[in-house]
This record gives C-alpha cells, sequence and structure tokens, in this order.
C-alpha cells in the first residue's frame, strides 16, 4: 500500500529536490539566481493535489448525505431475540428442564467430542482435582499462591 501511495506522490520528491538543489546551488555556491522553474512545477503538482482533495471529499460528503437520506428513521440494528431453554436444548439435543437447570448452577464441567459437540454437562466434584492429594495448601483467602 505504502509504494502505491509513494508512487503517486513521486511528483512532488522530485520537484522538491530540484527546489532544493537549486536554492543551494544560488546561496552556497553563489551560482546565478533562477528564476526557480521548479518552484512553479511543485505550485502545480500541489494544486493538483488540492483538486484531487476537494474531489475526494465532496464524493465523500455527496455519499454521507445520501445515507443520510436514504436510512433516516431507521433502526437496522436490532438485537437478535433472545434464546430460550427449550431452543438451546433443542439444538444441543438435551431437554429444557437440564438446560434450565445448567442455567442455575455457579459451576459445571462440559464434555465435548472432537467436532464441538456437546457430549455431556456434569456438576463439579465434591473435592475439585486442585484440592486433592499432593496440592499444595491453600493459604489464607483461599489462593493456593
Amino acid at each position: 500500500m505504502w509504494l502505491v501511495y509513494l508512487y503517486l506522490i513521486r511528483e512532488v520528491f522530485f520537484d522538491l529536490y530540484m527546489l532544493v538543489d537549486q536554492i543551494a546551488l544560488w546561496v552556497f555556491l553563489h551560482a546565478p539566481r533562477h528564476d526557480l522553474p521548479s518552484m512553479f512545477g511543485l505550485m502545480e503538482t500541489l494544486g493538483d493535489y488540492a483538486v484531487v482533495i476537494a474531489v475526494n471529499g465532496a464524493i465523500l460528503i455527496v455519499w454521507a448525505l445520501y445515507n443520510q437520506f436514504r436510512f433516516r428513521g431507521r433502526d437496522n440494528r436490532k438485537a437478535i431475540a433472545a434464546i430460550g431453554p427449550a431452543e438451546l436444548g433443542d439444538f444441543h439435543g438435551f431437554s429444557d428442564a437440564d438446560v434450565a437447570r445448567w442455567q442455575q448452577a455457579r459451576i459445571l464441567l462440559i464434555s465435548h467430542d472432537a467436532d464441538g459437540k456437546l457430549l455431556a454437562v456434569l456438576p463439579p466434584p465434591a473435592t475439585p482435582p486442585y484440592l486433592g492429594p499432593g496440592a499444595p495448601p491453600l493459604l489464607e483467602g483461599g489462593s493456593a499462591t
């Protein structure tokens, strides 16, 4: 993308180089003063860029006004309807009573197969694996570290 941009503005770089070169010759080497034609080339290039910027800005303003007129008063960003336990249960192949019970639980262990299909939803074991034999003792506040 930057290469395309630099290609498009290459004339400005060339005009700036010519301008600096002529001014340096005049100031430091006491060359005869030119009428600085490169300055006019630079101004012409910058004028062309100003026209492109103005046309691009006008296009964007017209596009914004068109969209404002076209979509005025309509809200196309509506939320989808909430999914109930029955639809969720049908999707995963479980009963809606099971899904409602799972939604009330604070902790669940969920098993999936390799394709991501829901296999089982179980309550957590009485002693979590991180508190089993050989686990580090809990410090104050309930953390193990």
